[in-house]
């Protein structure tokens, strides 16, 4: 199956682009394997939306689903395997069949870091999470343990503090990072937090119940929530030879790859940002630079 555009992820830049090309009248496909909206499914209320004073993250999503799928955009929910790059044209090859595009745009964010220690893989979704919006009312008036040193665990801390009995934070450092305010956390008097505290082993069978730290104490929570940041989903495109050591696609101003007409937007990228609002500028730029190339084909 052939397509002038195909973009490799729902989040909140990939259907931003889907929208403008549809709205361009340019053929375009949206690959998801999960549910459209990416991370913001997974944020509560949002207060820096402009036009919104608040807004719940999974309403937005839905929203933004709602408006591409009501001109047309089509939605394929499907796994990519793999992407190959061959002479004027992309071959993405999913689960399930295999598609042909002259553009691409990859828009697969970012995941949350495993904190890589004994029992954590065997306990995931059985006492330990990755998202407070999504597990945190399942502890409601219980005892969680965060963990992280960053922005995320402190908002995730001060989210769940509204929630749970009480909330402890592991911090492996001496101190927060410079550039985060521990105030709003010293204020909350169900919050407690262990420097030089890492975990050494999560102990349970069926559920988490116990948390082993390297200093010998052992803690006894409800759940366990971790927030030591993201890795970008780009394993798929290692043959592409697209990313930097870390992992994230670099790209140039107008957002494309090294590779012509491969493109990449959103907090799978190397840019500096990651808000919402930047992801769907990416996209426009991404986007308007793939129209004036279609048009300029067409009159040629």
């Amino acid at each position: 199956m052939k397509h002038n555009v195909i973009i490799i992820g729902a989040g909140v830049s990939g259907m931003t682009a889907a929208l403008y090309l549809k709205r361009a009248g340019i053929d375009c496909i949206i690959i998801e394997k999960e549910m459209p909206g990416g991370q913001i499914n997974y944020t509560s209320t949002i207060e820096n939306y402009p036009g919104f004073a608040n807004i719940l993250g999974s309403d937005l999503a839905i929203n933004i689903y709602k408006q591409i799928t009501d001109i047309g955009v089509e939605v394929l929910f499907d796994e990519v395997i793999e992407v190959k790059n061959e002479k004027n044209k992309k071959i993405v090859i999913t689960k399930n069949q295999k598609l042909e595009t002259e553009y691409l745009i990859i828009a697969t964010g970012r995941s949350p870091k495993n904190l890589n220690v004994k029992g954590e893989e065997k306990l995931k979704n059985k006492g330990i999470s990755y998202c407070a919006i999504c597990d945190g009312s399942l502890y409601k008036d219980k005892e969680v343990v965060v963990i992280g040193a960053g922005a995320s665990s402190i908002k995730e801390s001060l989210y769940l503090s509204n929630i749970c009995k009480k909330v402890t934070i592991l911090n492996r450092r001496d101190e927060f990072r410079k550039t985060e305010d521990t105030k709003e956390l010293t204020d909350q008097k169900n919050i407690e937090i262990k420097y030089n505290s890492e975990v050494k082993e999560f102990v349970g069978e069926k559920k988490l119940e116990e948390i082993n730290l390297k200093n010998g104490e052992k803690l006894k929570p409800d759940g366990c929530f971790i927030f030591i940041g993201y890795n970008p989903k780009t394993n798929i495109f290692n043959n592409l030879n697209i990313t930097n050591k870390e992992g994230y696609i670099e790209i140039n101003k107008k957002f494309e790859t090294k590779i012509e007409n491969i493109y990449a937007i959103g907090d799978v990228t190397t840019h500096p940002i990651f808000q919402i609002i930047t992801c769907m500028s990416d996209a426009i730029t991404a986007s308007f630079d793939i129209i004036e190339k279609i048009n300029k084909d067409k009159s040629n």
